[in-house]
């Protein structure tokens, strides 16, 4: 919604917001003793070690668990990062991008997909997740500020995509695990005639842990959900009933989406915590994600039936100008369930009649005066000369009678 491609390619001036954050970067130490162990498991289990007699047999026994338990941590604390490195940063926003420490300039339009996830620390609240050009940056910082540079950028739910790594799916890991279990015990027993139950089983655990470290992927879209592992499949809003949430242990969620076929899809995040008050956070940062932006889509199709009602038409300017600024109480505007975030989408899409968009920003200070500072960034964020001056005066309107004047003002341009 915020794309302004569709306006005229004119540089605009921005004012920049600062702000204090961690930046969060790779901590290699967890990884790096995972290697460590697992070379000195491998050490210990290759028998042909300069070992006395006793302690050859001792190694190759307490060798494998040994590497294994490395490979795990390795392994598992590089795929979650886990606690990861803080960097104090300083944070520049405008309506085109942000600018970290003054080096690395983003552009807004550069971001693949954005998520906020709550963190609670001694840095900050919540970590603010920005995915660009396949790498990842994360920063630590206050709620409010990461909702703040969110609304500049126009990277709330529905406008950017979100990406989550779903729970494992236990059902996969046990019945994949049980086939190369099983393959391995069938190939033993026919090249050797020994069984080596013990080590089909080790193959069992082993490919089931794989299995679970490949989880599915969860990716939200303003027009709806898609599920990556082996096979991928869509699901449109379109077809989506209700999402609801349920509690489970430790603060997690668990999100049912219902189609209107019936079927019913049952989604729960990957959680990444290294500390207890940290649990829960992905599988609600995801029911959050996926509930925004099914509010949002429904919404879409309130804003197209506004565009209609904005639109001046045959009305001149007093008249058109009067009923803008008396749709909010009409019984028309209560029947569409229009909330300031729908005249907000009006406003931020290029693809709408500049009167449309000049119109919504009117009704919405009219209906909401505590949204004058959204619609003044949103007015920055616009390439056409004539739309953001416009904007831009609406957001200081005053009263009703400035916000006529400027309607009529534009109307007459």
């Amino acid at each position: 919604m915020r794309d302004e491609t569709a306006d005229e390619a004119v540089e605009v001036p921005v004012s920049k917001l600062a702000f204090t954050a961690r930046r969060l970067s790779r901590n290699w130490l967890l990884p790096a003793v995972g290697l460590v162990v697992l070379l000195v498991g491998g050490y210990l289990a290759i028998p042909s070690r300069l070992f006395l007699p006793g302690q050859a047999l001792w190694g190759m026994m307490v060798g494998p668990p040994i590497a294994l338990f490395g490979l795990v941590l390795m392994a598992a604390s590089f795929s979650r990062n886990s606690y990861a490195r803080a960097r104090r940063v300083a944070v520049s926003v405008d309506p085109a991008g942000l600018s970290i420490d003054r080096e690395r300039r983003v552009l807004a339009k550069d971001v693949e997909y954005a998520r906020i996830v709550s963190k609670p620390g001694k840095w900050g609240e919540v970590v603010l997740e920005l995915g660009i050009a396949g790498r990842q940056i994360a920063l630590w910082m206050s709620r409010s500020d990461a909702q703040h540079i969110s609304s500049v950028l126009g990277l709330l739910a529905g406008d950017r995509r979100a990406r989550f790594r779903l729970a494992p799916n236990l059902a996969a890991q046990v019945l994949l695990g049980v086939f190369g279990g099983a393959g391995w015990f069938a190939l033993a027993w026919k090249m050797t005639g020994e069984s080596y139950l013990e080590l089909a089983v080790l193959a069992a655990l082993l490919l089931g842990w794989i299995v679970g470290l490949l989880s599915e992927e969860l990716t939200v879209a303003a027009d709806g959900f898609t599920k990556r592992w082996l096979f991928t499949s869509y699901v449109s809003f379109a077809k989506v009933r209700s999402i609801t949430a349920t509690p489970l242990a430790n603060g997690e969620v668990e999100t049912q989406v219902v189609l209107h076929s019936g079927a019913v899809f049952t989604l729960r995040a990957r959680e990444h915590a290294d500390h207890a008050d940290e649990q829960g956070a992905e599988s609600q940062a995801l029911n959050a994600n996926l509930r925004t932006a099914f509010e949002r889509y429904q919404r879409g199709g309130n804003a197209q039936d506004l565009v209609s009602l904005l639109s001046r038409g045959a009305r001149d300017d007093v008249r058109w100008a009067q009923d803008i600024l008396s749709l909010p109480g009409t019984a028309s505007y209560r029947a569409m369930s229009v909330e300031p975030e729908t005249l907000l989408m009006v406003v931020g899409d290029p693809s709408v009649a500049p009167e449309c968009r000049i119109a919504a920003g009117a009704a919405l200070v009219k209906s909401d005066p505590s949204q004058r500072e959204r619609l003044r960034i949103l007015s920055q964020g616009c390439a056409q000369e004539r739309v953001r001056l416009a904007l831009a005066e609406v957001s200081e309107a005053e009263d009703e009678e400035q916000l006529r004047e400027s309607l009529q003002r534009f109307s007459r341009s």
